[in-house]
């Protein structure tokens, strides 16, 4: 099942309450238990507004202390929420998926500032995505919470993409992963862990990528979004229940409609905002040889322990030495570390 939008306006906080009283009004008048065709549709749209609403308020935010002046006017929010099941004894997976998160920038005192924009932004960002699937949301700062704190970080971009490719493809990584380096474009970036997580008994992966002419990022999962999931959100289909749609997605039922009436306000916004500062920060103090996670400080997340289960199953690894820094990448750390500092000192 899913849910695209495609040129989502901003969501202002006034909005934001008129929104959350409609869908609470709707859903208290509602008679019996919605069918899993309404669970879906108000789950996936909530998750959007929710989103919305969170980085309309951040990039507003940053831009009046920036001094920018932003719009979508040619730049258009992109966004899908896909909610999935590929065997009856799989748990369901939702995925956001941020095809076109990114503001456009009009008028700026200086290229730093919009440096800055971009890696605060998609930092905070990166947080919002997994916070609006709710509770259980996780994306790449919970997946990556999960790696040894002297777990390394691998650097990739267009000098070292096809040695890297090869790598992983001789470790049998997914072909997804393999075709995504392979078919890197010459200006992105990425930063990589060299340990996986374990999900459910599986190794996930999940890194960040820059632009690395405009310091624009996103976060990037191993089955291919620019975004979050969540797992198992609804227990085990086998033991509820449920619906049926087309034979394929079973056990979306009252559960998942629960999970829809979450306020379309964001919990906790100002200390996931804050979170996301500490790691951009973190980030810029240790850009260079040997980053290692543990220094990043990423901190606990907000909202809750996410479903799936951690720590169960092997682990994959990488040498960081299958990747060594190039100019390029150290050039870009130290137009990294400028629009992280450009920004804290103008938020004081």
């Amino acid at each position: 099942f899913h849910t695209l939008g495609i040129n989502l306006p901003d969501i202002d906080r006034s909005h934001v309450e008129q929104l959350s009283l409609s869908a609470k009004q709707k859903q208290s008048t509602a008679t019996g238990t919605p069918d899993a065709l309404s669970a879906l549709k108000w789950y996936t749209r909530s998750a959007l507004a929710r989103f919305i609403s969170a980085q309309t308020e951040n990039e507003n935010k940053l831009a009046e202390q920036l001094n920018l002046t932003i719009g979508r006017t040619k730049s258009y929010r992109c966004i899908m929420v896909n909610v999935n099941k590929a065997e009856d004894d799989t748990p369901l997976s939702i995925y956001m998926d941020l095809l076109g998160p990114h503001n456009k920038i009009h008028q700026s005192p200086d290229e730093t500032a919009i440096h800055a924009f971009n890696i605060l932004s998609g930092m905070a960002s990166a947080r919002f995505e997994a916070a609006a699937l709710g509770q259980n949301g996780m994306g790449l700062y919970k997946i990556w919470q999960q790696m040894p704190a002297d777990a390394p970080l691998i650097f990739v971009d267009e000098d070292n993409q096809d040695e890297f490719a090869a790598t992983l493809e001789e470790k049998k990584f997914s072909s997804t992963m393999v075709e995504y380096f392979k078919s890197l474009s010459y200006n992105k970036m990425v930063i990589f862990p060299s340990e996986s997580a374990i999900v459910n008994g599986r190794s996930r992966w999940a890194w960040l990528e820059f632009n690395k002419e405009t310091y624009q990022l996103v976060s990037v999962l191993d089955s291919g979004e620019n975004g979050s999931m969540v797992e198992n959100v609804v227990g085990n289909p086998a033991e509820q229940a449920g619906q049926y749609m087309v034979g394929v997605l079973v056990g979306v039922d009252v559960s998942l409609w629960s999970v829809a009436a979450f306020s379309l306000e964001m919990a906790d916004y100002n200390k996931i905002l804050k979170a996301a500062e500490k790691f951009a920060k973190g980030m810029s103090n240790n850009f260079g040889v040997g980053v290692k996670i543990g220094d990043l400080a990423i901190g606990t997340d907000i909202g809750g322990s996410p479903a799936a289960s951690y720590g169960r199953g092997p682990k994959a690894e990488l040498s960081p030495h299958d990747s060594k820094l190039t100019n390029n990448i150290l050039g870009f750390g130290n137009g990294y570390n400028d629009g992280v500092a450009y920004y804290f000192k103008k938020a004081k």
